[in-house]
């Protein structure tokens, strides 16, 4: 699985669903962020709240992780 994978997948969830991404906190620390996001559509399990964790080098995103 490489990126050309990850654009795929992401390409066929969004003509699969109608969503709409809310974001809500948001909480800065020395090399990582965490943003809590609200998706809603017509996806079995919706709505779903969902953490993104960022891990940052700069102003560079290195690692992005998706928790519920």
């Amino acid at each position: 699985m490489g990126l050309g994978a990850i654009h795929s997948w992401c390409d066929e969830v969004a003509a699969a669903f109608t969503f709409t991404r809310t974001i809500g906190d948001v909480t800065l620390f020395d090399a990582a962020a965490i943003v809590q996001v609200r998706l809603e559509g017509n996806f079995p399990g919706s709505p779903v709240e969902l953490h993104h964790h960022f891990s940052l080098t700069g102003n560079n995103i290195t690692a992005l992780t998706i928790c519920p």
